[in-house]
């Protein structure tokens, strides 16, 4: 194996570039299209709407806009639908800026 090494040499070789090698790019035209977005507060997934009840929903979405006008209180169904609405892991991943607002601990 040393032997291998000795007569190859053991150097890198650079790249060589010739004329024919040279990489071009051409320019793409950006298309803009006009297209209205609206923002949509009530998330919603129907894998989740399989296993939460319709009324716990309705009061996270309840919560979710009276927070984003600057409110405190919000109508409820019940005592579980208020601490699903407002356990850390389901504002997390539902409404993850409202933490920045809500101290809940």
């Amino acid at each position: 194996m040393i032997a291998a090494f000795i007569l190859t040499g053991c150097k890198t070789a650079e790249p060589s570039y010739t004329a024919d090698s040279v990489e071009t790019t051409s320019a793409t035209a950006v298309t803009e299209t006009v297209e209205t977005f609206e923002f949509n507060p009530h998330v919603y997934s129907p894998k989740l709407a399989e296993r939460i009840p319709q009324d716990y929903w309705d009061s996270f979405y309840n919560m979710c806009d009276v927070l984003r006008v600057g409110g405190n209180t919000f109508g409820c169904s019940s005592k579980e639908a208020y601490d699903w609405c407002s356990d850390a892991s389901v504002l997390c991943n539902l409404f993850p800026t409202v933490l920045m607002r809500l101290s809940l601990l």
